[in-house]
């Protein structure tokens, strides 16, 4: 049972770490000149350490990468909450719009602030990120520490230790996803028509989710539960997942790119050339390498990063040896491309 536990773990671990990876890169490659693009590349990247956190804290729990691992994950609670306020995306914001978004509040909370309301509602991100780096610094890691002398692969919370600060990363994770519930819930009731409203769904199963994963680990970690943390695992990814598609379905429809299709080609691009890689790395090892899960790790990364990094490295080789007649000609070609993309839609 152990080991199918510690199996199934490190496949869930293994497979958010790449899609988190590749969902990041996607977006900030496409549309490498919105910040929002940026902002929510930066939560999958961060939300890829925690899987790159759990993957190790099994494989490897004395390594030194993990105490470098720590601060990455909490600020990727930050940040989700971050970009939970600018979503769903309507328009470019400006600076102050982008970097201090205020909170939708209640009436009553409204006319109680009165003319201090438009500060307050601003105050939301600030505190996240506050309070994060107080974490950081104060060693309160929200999803609990491997032990010091570990006794097999920490698959169920109770494998893990709870520091002097950990009362305070739960009450962080169960604040932030109030806030974030309340923002959500009050910008659906403004919304004036069914439509409008239907977009808020996916959003709030998302922070539901983050919210119940957070809750999960923190309770089973700080109670000692024996209850394995692949659960909470695949509710974080998911929604990751969520929030990471509502910005790349946002930037595909203003570009005009056909979302579902260019995901499906990269997925099977990407897991074709995993599995080679995988393939040649079974064969090394009956051929007497050794085969670890760290070396699975850097293949994961090495095959997602080398493939979604193409298109990038193309377009900016595009500029060095085309000359400009060329490179507006390949443009009009990509836009032209883009719009029969939406017509076939």
């Amino acid at each position: 049972m152990t080991q199918v536990l510690s199996a199934l773990t490190t496949f869930i671990n293994l497979l958010g770490l790449a899609v988190s990876l590749c969902l990041g890169l996607y977006i900030v490659t496409r549309t490498p000149h919105r910040r929002l693009s940026w902002l929510a590349a930066l939560t999958l990247w961060a939300l890829a350490g925690f899987y790159l956190y759990n993957t190790l804290m099994l494989a490897m729990p004395e390594s030194g990468v993990l105490p470098l691992l720590r601060p990455v994950v909490i600020l990727a609670l930050a940040m989700g909450f971050h970009l939970v306020l600018l979503l769903p995306p309507e328009k470019e914001r400006p600076g102050r719009d982008f970097y201090l978004p205020p909170m939708r509040l209640p009436d009553g909370v409204r006319r109680l602030l009165g003319s201090l309301e438009p500060t307050v509602s601003r105050l939301g991100t600030p505190l996240a990120y506050g309070l994060a780096l107080l974490l950081v610094v104060g060693g309160g890691f929200t999803f609990g520490l491997p032990p010091q002398v570990p006794d097999g692969p920490a698959i169920y919370l109770s494998d893990r230790v709870s520091g002097p600060l950990y009362p305070l990363a739960v009450v962080y994770l169960v604040l932030l996803g109030l806030l974030a519930l309340l923002h959500l819930w009050q910008s659906r009731k403004e919304e004036l028509g069914t439509r409008g409203r239907r977009r808020y769904r996916s959003l709030f199963a998302a922070v539901i989710l983050a919210g119940l994963a957070g809750l999960y680990y923190g309770l089973g970690v700080w109670f000692q539960l024996d209850i394995p943390s692949f659960p909470g695992d695949a509710a974080v990814g998911i929604a990751g997942l969520i929030l990471g598609y509502t910005v790349a379905r946002y930037n595909a429809l203003v570009e005009g790119r056909v979302i579902r299709r260019d995901l499906l080609y990269i997925a099977l691009i990407i897991g074709s050339f995993t599995i080679s890689y995988l393939v040649v790395a079974e064969i090394l090892y009956l051929g007497g390498h050794q085969f670890s899960t760290l070396t699975l790790i850097l293949i994961i990364i090495v095959a997602v990063s080398s493939l979604m990094l193409y298109d990038g490295l193309r377009s900016t080789l595009d500029r060095l040896f085309y000359r400009e007649q060329f490179r507006e000609l390949r443009a009009n070609l990509r836009a032209l491309a883009r719009e029969a993309g939406v017509g076939q839609t």
